[in-house]
């Protein structure tokens, strides 16, 4: 016992348009003739002689090594440990120091270490005598 279908019962029922013509040939299908079907030859496969690989012991350089996670952050120029070093100076300094920093296309802290080597090289001699000097 079916349950009508109304809402197929009303589609059928409706006025029909031009263009419900040309969608019935759209999607009339046509039988095609069957096909026969195609015979593939059948390959007798050879089984190839089972080979056990030889077993080598695990040396130091083949022992997998953890992987060291990766550090979050931008890289480290140098391999030297580096510390944090602040300075207090006026919003004047700081201007002269980021003019003068940006006119070299270099970072402030760049242009710092920059000039401080330029000066260590220049004085040397004096520098060494003085570090001999200081107590740690």
């Amino acid at each position: 016992m079916a349950r009508e279908n109304k809402f197929k019962q009303r589609y059928e029922s409706r006025n029909k348009t031009s263009t419900d013509e040309i969608i019935e040939e759209l999607y009339k299908v046509e039988e095609a003739p069957a096909a026969e079907p195609v015979k593939v030859p059948e390959k007798v496969v050879e089984p190839a002689p089972a080979v056990t690989p030889e077993v080598v012991p695990p040396t130091i350089a083949q022992e997998e090594k953890p992987k060291e996670k990766r550090k979050v952050g931008r890289p480290k120029k140098t391999n030297e440990d580096r510390q944090l070093f602040n300075i207090r100076i006026s919003e004047a300094e700081k201007e002269m120091l980021t003019v003068a920093s940006t006119a070299k296309g270099m970072s402030r802290s760049d242009f710092l270490l920059d000039l401080l080597k330029e000066d260590y090289e220049k004085n040397r001699a004096y520098y060494d005598s003085v570090k001999m000097n200081i107590k740690k």
